[in-house]
């Protein structure tokens, strides 16, 4: 478990330490976002959501802000963050921000040192919940390395939580993960079974 949990706290800290070029130009650099491949959406999400507004996601704001366009979970996960960045912002007041359009908010005295903020909150509750996530992979296999592996590997096809979840007993049947379709279908558990019980 602990060598799971070390694996999952180096690759969090690098994917913290890739978007430091972006965070120390402040994310205005264009052609250092892409060119280092720092980008992200969280500090747009901030000031071209209303979350420095703490606008709550998907409500009406007659046309102030755009809907957001991200997941549920995804979005209430940004508000939460923006509600703990606004115990340490060292941005201008509420209503100062009320009456300013929202393009020039990230303008406004204080505002890119409050956007990193935000980032930065962001990144130790995804490093936290990354760290989470670790945790019982390392417990239900005898060689956390392999289920390192394996998670690592099974993340980005969106079905690891769910074999990882069986594959300690064996997957005996097929199944699929998803409302409505077989998009995500777990059938190879049993081989994972196999690669993470050895």
């Amino acid at each position: 478990m602990r060598v799971l949990l070390a694996i999952a706290t180096v690759t969090l800290a690098l994917g913290i330490v890739q978007k430091a070029p972006c965070v120390r130009t402040q994310w205005g650099d264009t052609e250092l976002r892409y060119g280092a491949m720092c980008y992200s959406d969280i500090p747009y999400l901030y000031t071209g959501r209303g979350m420095a507004e703490r606008v709550w996601p998907y409500s009406d704001t007659q046309g102030r802000y755009e809907v957001m366009e991200y997941p549920v979970g995804i979005s209430y996960f940004a508000y939460a963050a923006a509600e703990l960045t606004s115990v340490v912002a060292v941005g201008p007041t509420q209503s100062e921000r009320e009456h300013v359009p929202p393009d020039a908010l990230w303008g406004l005295p204080g505002m890119t040192a409050e956007v990193n903020q935000y980032f930065v909150v962001n990144a130790i509750l995804l490093a936290a919940l990354g760290l989470l996530g670790a945790f019982p992979g390392g417990r239900q296999s005898r060689s956390p390395l392999r289920c390192g592996v394996v998670r690592g590997l099974t993340v980005p096809a969106c079905g690891c939580l769910h074999q990882l979840g069986h594959a300690r007993g064996g997957l005996r049947r097929r199944r699929a993960v998803g409302v409505g379709s077989r998009a995500f279908d777990t059938g190879g558990g049993a081989s994972l079974s196999a690669l993470v019980r050895r």
